[in-house]
C-alpha cells in the first residue's frame, strides 16, 4: 500500500500545529509561523504525536508524517488513535488492531478496547476482561481481568473479576495483594504513593496513601483524596462510616503527614501549581494560595490549575486565559480553548484560530480567524 505526498512547504521547525482552513473548510497543519506546513486538504486532521497525526482524506482514515506525506490504513478502519509510543491503534466496525507505519495489519482488529502504550506494553479488552500486549500484539499478561491500569513505578493496578483491587508487576504477579475497594496509579513524581479506598463493615469508605511497598504512607482518614502536588493534597475529612456516596463534604489541602494545612471548606479543588490552586466555593471557582488565602475571589464557572504561567478558566459559558497574577491575557470570549504548548488554540463560532501564550494572533495568514 503506497504512501501519498500532499502539498507541503519545506519546514526546519519541530512542531506542527492542526488547523481548519476558514476559507476551505479542509483541515491542515500550520508552522509555529502560521503559514501552512501541509496544505489543508483533510476532512479531519488530528494532533502530532511524535512524528505522525491521524488524518482522513477522500473520507478514509489514515497517518501523515511531517513531511506531509500521507499513508492509508487499511479498509474499513473508522477510527485512528496516534497517541503515546508504539504501533498506531486502528478500529474496524466494533474491535481495534494494531498497524504498521505502511498501513498494513500488524494485529487485526479483536480488542474491544485499545489503551495506549507505555513502556512497551498496552492495556486492552478482550472478550469482556483486561489484558496486556506488547508492541507484536503478542499478550504479555493475559486477559483476565476485570480492570487494568498503565504500569507506573513498576506497578499497574489490577482487580480480578469481583474481587479486591491490588498491583501487579510487570509479569503478571501480585506485588501488593488485592485488599483495596479502589486505587489511582502510583505518582511518578514527589512521594511515589497511590490514593487507595477502604470499605468497611459498616458500610463506610475512607482513603489514605500507600507506597510501592504497599506499606501506608497515610492511614486511611479521608472521605476523598487525590495525589501529591507541591508536598499537598486535596481530601475531603473523613470519618469511620461515611457512605460513599457521601458527596456534601468539604475539600481542603493536607500535607505529608496528613495534616490539614488548608481546613476543609471547598465544594471541590484541584491540584496547586506555581504557588496557586483553584478551588470551588458557592458555586464558582477562586484561586487560593497555599495558606488558603484568596488570591482571586470565586467568581468564575470554572478554572484549572496553572500550567506554565498560563491559566484557562470560563465565566458566562465562554473560556479565556488568565495568567498567575489573574489578568485575561486571553478575553473569555471562546466556546473552546485548548492549551497546545508554544500555541493556545481558539475556537470561536466554529472556526479555529492560534494565539501565542501572551495573546498575540500569530502572524501567518492561515491562523488568522
Amino acid at each position: 500500500m503506497s504512501s501519498s505526498s500532499m502539498t507541503s512547504a519545506p519546514y526546519s521547525e519541530k512542531n506542527l500545529w492542526d488547523l481548519r482552513s476558514h476559507v476551505s473548510g479542509k483541515a491542515g497543519y500550520i508552522h509555529r509561523s502560521g503559514a501552512w506546513a501541509i496544505e489543508p486538504v483533510f476532512d479531519e486532521a488530528h494532533s502530532f504525536y511524535g512524528e505522525i497525526a491521524a488524518a482522513k482524506y477522500s473520507g478514509k482514515w489514515g497517518v501523515v508524517d511531517k513531511e506531509g506525506r500521507w499513508t492509508p490504513a487499511p479498509a474499513g478502519v473508522s477510527m485512528i488513535n496516534t497517541y503515546g509510543e508504539g504501533p498506531t491503534r486502528a478500529k474496524v466496525a466494533d474491535k481495534w488492531g494494531l498497524i504498521d507505519e505502511l498501513g498494513r495489519w500488524i494485529v487485526e482488529p479483536k480488542f474491544s478496547y485499545e489503551f495506549s502504550f507505555h513502556a512497551g506494553l498496552m492495556v486492552v479488552i478482550h472478550a469482556g476482561k483486561y489484558g496486556f500486549v506488547d508492541m507484536n500484539g503478542d499478550w504479555h499478561i493475559e486477559p483476565h481481568f476485570e480492570r487494568l491500569g498503565s504500569f507506573s513505578r513498576g506497578l499497574a493496578i489490577a482487580r480480578l473479576p469481583k474481587g479486591k483491587v491490588g498491583f501487579i508487576d510487570r509479569q503478571g504477579d501480585w506485588a501488593i495483594e488485592p485488599q483495596f475497594a479502589s486505587a489511582t496509579n502510583f505518582q511518578e513524581e514527589e512521594f511515589h504513593t497511590a490514593t487507595v479506598g477502604l470499605n468497611w463493615k459498616d458500610n463506610g469508605y475512607l482513603e489514605g496513601y500507600i507506597d510501592v511497598q504497599g506499606e501506608w504512607f497515610l492511614e486511611p482518614k479521608f472521605h476523598r483524596a487525590i495525589s501529591f502536588r507541591n508536598g499537598l493534597a486535596g481530601a475531603q475529612r473523613g470519618e469511620q462510616g461515611d457512605d460513599y456516596n457521601n458527596e456534601n463534604e468539604r475539600w481542603g489541602f493536607h500535607d505529608t503527614n496528613g495534616e490539614w494545612v488548608i481546613e476543609p471548606r471547598f465544594q471541590g479543588v484541584r491540584h496547586f501549581a506555581e504557588g496557586t490552586a483553584p478551588v470551588e466555593f458557592d458555586d464558582q471557582f477562586g484561586f487560593i494560595d497555599i495558606h488558603g488565602n484568596w488570591l482571586l475571589e470565586p467568581t468564575l464557572d470554572v478554572a484549572w490549575s496553572a500550567e506554565a504561567g498560563l491559566i484557562i478558566a470560563g465565566t458566562n459559558r465562554k473560556y479565556g486565559v488568565l495568567d498567575t497574577t489573574f489578568e485575561w491575557v486571553m478575553p473569555p470570549i471562546y466556546n473552546e480553548v485548548w492549551d497546545c504548548g508554544e500555541l493556545i488554540k481558539v475556537v470561536a463560532d466554529g472556526q479555529e484560530s492560534y494565539l501565542d501564550r501572551t495573546g498575540k494572533p500569530i502572524a501567518g495568514l492561515a491562523a488568522r480567524p
